[in-house]
């Protein structure tokens, strides 16, 4: 009924609970059908209450289950939401580099097509693994779509300048 991983110290206490519950019902239930009249009604007023009780135990179980879900599916919602702006960042930076890369590779009228195919690996990799990605810079990434590519090496004069400090005297 309950995935073992999701199982807390407080739903195994209400999973024995209402097997307790489960046990004493049919035992109640099988006593009331071998009683009196009078002996019955008690038992079978017995009955009722443990099944009612086992019944609102699984209940409890279930809506707790179902609050860690939505709880753990709104976490990770806000993490997506919170990463975006740097997807985003690192989206448009790995497009601009494959777009040189293919406009620099590749004759204009086959560059269009490169382009779309490697925008498609850019969004299976951000799926795949979206922490590597944001933390590859766009050079290496760059590097390995030429040699995926089949291009080689990059050509020392196209590697990425220094950055320069500006001197704001």
């Amino acid at each position: 009924m309950f995935a073992p991983d999701e199982i807390s110290a407080e739903d195994a206490i209400l999973a024995e609970l209402a097997q307790l519950g489960l046990v004493l019902a049919r035992d109640l239930q099988a006593r009331a059908l071998a009683a009196d009249d009078a002996a019955a009604v008690t038992l079978a007023l017995g009955f009722h209450r443990i099944s009612r009780t086992v019944r609102q135990s699984l209940a409890l179980m279930a809506r707790l289950q179902r609050e860690r879900r939505m709880e753990a599916a709104a976490e990770r919602a806000e993490a997506v939401r919170a990463a975006e702006p740097k997807v985003m960042a690192k989206r448009n930076e790995l497009r601009a580099a494959v777009r040189r890369l293919a406009y620099e590779e590749f004759e204009k009228s086959d560059a269009e097509e490169v382009i779309d195919d490697l925008f498609e690996r850019i969004e299976e990799d951000i799926a795949e693994d979206l922490p590597a990605l944001v933390a590859t810079p766009a050079h290496i990434y760059v590097q390995r779509l030429r040699q995926d590519l089949g291009l080689g090496e990059q050509p020392a004069e196209a590697e990425p300048p220094e950055p320069q400090l500006r001197n704001s005297a």
